[in-house]
C-alpha cells in the first residue's frame, strides 16, 4: 500500500484523485485517463451497465473477504477477524444498495432471461399441451373435446 510519503500515489493514484476532487481541481495523470474511461463507458453502455459492474466488483470483493473471515475465525487470530468483519460489513451494505439501484434501473425492462422464459411477452399464445403425445409414432393424439371443435 502506498502511505502518506508516497508522491507518486498522491500525485497520480486515488489519493491523489479524491485530494484533486475535495480541492475542486481537474484530475491529472492516471485518474485523469480513467475519467476518460468512465466517461466513455458511459457514452457506449450507459450507466446501467456502470452501475452493474460497481455492484458486481462490490459483490466479488465482498464474497473474497467472507472467505477471509472464514479463515481468520478458523485460525482463530481475531485481530484479523475484527478487521475483515469490518471490511466485509462495509463492502456487502455498499453492494447491497448497488444491486437495489441495478433492479430498479432493470425494473419494467424486459431482460434476455425474462424473454426465454415467456414473461417478456405475456400475451403470447400459450404452447400446446403436448401431455397426450402417442408415444409409439409421436404423434398427439387429440382428446374428444378438440375433436368436436
Amino acid at each position: 500500500m502506498a502511505g502518506k510519503d508516497n508522491q507518486n500515489a498522491t500525485k497520480h493514484g486515488a489519493s491523489g484523485a479524491l485530494k484533486r476532487i475535495t480541492s475542486g481541481l481537474p484530475l491529472i495523470g492516471i485518474a485523469k485517463d480513467m475519467q476518460l474511461e468512465v466517461e466513455d463507458a458511459l457514452e457506449t453502455q450507459g450507466i446501467e451497465a456502470i452501475v452493474c459492474e460497481g455492484a458486481t466488483r462490490l459483490e466479488t470483493a465482498a464474497r473474497l473477504y467472507w472467505g477471509a473471515i472464514l479463515k481468520a475465525a478458523e485460525a482463530g487470530d481475531i485481530d484479523t477477524l475484527d478487521r475483515y468483519v469490518a471490511r466485509f460489513g462495509w463492502l456487502a451494505s455498499k453492494a447491497l444498495l448497488a444491486w437495489g439501484q441495478v433492479k430498479q434501473d432493470r425494473r419494467g425492462k424486459k431482460q434476455p432471461l425474462d424473454v426465454l422464459l415467456g414473461k417478456a411477452a405475456p400475451n403470447m399464445p400459450k404452447k400446446r399441451d403436448l401431455s397426450n403425445i402417442n408415444d409409439t409414432t409421436g404423434n398427439i393424439c387429440p382428446d374428444d373435446s378438440e375433436v368436436s371443435k
